[in-house]
């Protein structure tokens, strides 16, 4: 055998030297093969005596005729990250870059579920990495430990109400939402100069009124919405119409955090971005947020178990859910991309299909989405 034990220097490690190179752990393999003992080599250059064995067998496994000594099997392999799986095409790499100037307020996650909706493939690393290149900053997530989650079971068993403000110039505005809790759908928002029980009650109306009566209501314990010495002009409306309300926890916003988070995000994607010249370009703006956020956009709150946040708002209020599901899988399986667009043909159903009042036999029927109601007077 070949002596190596004196062919060269070994530099002991220490600072500045984090691991041996082939040569310096061939001479330390050649003293073990000269007679030293496994674990006295390893006390003495500070190596593990399990990383001594593998050295052993990586040499003898590397050991040819072009490499007697095995040396090819000492040599270190580089520390430096590979890049497995996250490199996507321009075409998508520009999809990203318009969904995320589309939508400025969402994340890697919510823009690759988005794409996923449309039947493109691609991680959220990879979408990160796209964010980070444009100039895309992540937002750090506070106060979310410790909270108990709850969904209501079906559409239209609980809404939620919440007011936000912001300024117009001088002027300060109000701004109403109502929230499906089950499916985050926008059900009603309204926008108006003074936050009065007034202008509750009206937004309360036309939402009644488009998408029938909620079994519940969630709000906090504002006067818009509650009075403390007595039943309030709101409370008697709901009262009237066998709404429960549901009063949240006096300084506990965590308890409407579906439509706090509503209203967290129209303020950073829409109130806080654009300046408006007056109110009626504000409302516009508004309403055209809302449209996409209920029409168009996944959320991250409605997840399958298998493809994940792929959903919008809509899908599951209006019971479209197994449906759309069913066409993204076809899409992503490289199927014909069947349209799951079906907002124009919600908006364009004739009143009578919604709501008719009719005439039986001298008693008056009112049909609501499909269903017979008696009109008691």
């Amino acid at each position: 055998m070949m002596d190596i034990r004196n062919s060269g220097s070994i530099q002991p490690k220490g600072a500045g030297k984090k691991r041996y190179n082939a040569q310096e752990k061939l001479m330390i393999l050649g003293e073990i093969d000269h007679g030293e003992d496994i674990p006295g080599v390893a006390e003495k250059h500070d190596i593990a005596v399990g990383t001594l064995k593998r050295w052993r067998e990586k040499r003898e496994a590397a050991k040819s005729g072009d490499d007697p000594l095995g040396l090819s099997g000492l040599e270190g392999k580089s520390t430096r990250p590979r890049r497995l799986g996250n490199k996507i095409s321009r075409e998508t790499e520009e999809k990203i870059r318009k969904c995320w100037s589309e939508k400025p307020g969402l994340g890697p996650s919510q823009i690759h579920y988005q794409l996923k909706r449309d039947g493109i493939k691609v991680s959220t690393k990879a979408v990160r990495r796209v964010l980070i290149e444009a100039g895309y900053r992540k937002k750090e997530r506070v106060g979310m430990e410790g909270l108990i989650r709850f969904e209501a079971e079906r559409p239209n068993k609980l809404w939620q109400m919440d007011i936000l403000d912001f300024w117009l110039g001088k002027s300060r505005l109000y701004l109403m939402l109502v929230l499906d809790d089950y499916s985050r759908f926008v059900v009603g928002w309204g926008l108006f100069n003074e936050a009065t029980m007034s202008h509750a009650i009206t937004i309360m109306r036309k939402a009644i009124n488009r998408y029938g009566r909620p079994e519940g209501l969630l709000t906090d314990r504002g006067m818009q919405f509650h009075s403390w010495r007595t039943m309030s002009r709101f409370e008697k409306l709901l009262e009237s119409l066998w709404i429960e309300h549901i009063l949240a926890r006096a300084h506990h916003p965590q308890t409407l955090g579906k439509v706090e988070a509503l209203n967290k995000r129209i303020q950073n994607e829409l109130l806080q971005k654009r300046q408006f010249r007056a109110q009626n370009e504000a409302r516009d703006a508004i309403q055209g947020w809302v449209h996409e956020y209920n029409h168009s956009r996944t959320h991250q709150g409605l997840r399958d178990p298998e493809l994940g946040s792929v959903l919008v708002p809509a899908d599951r209020y209006y019971g479209r859910a197994d449906e759309v599901l069913a066409k993204v899988r076809a899409r992503l399986g490289g199927g014909a991309p069947a349209s799951i667009d079906y907002t124009k043909e919600i908006e364009e159903m004739e009143a009578i299909e919604v709501l008719k009042v009719i005439e039986n036999r001298g008693n008056l029927e009112i049909w609501f989405c499909g269903r017979r109601y008696k009109l008691i007077v």
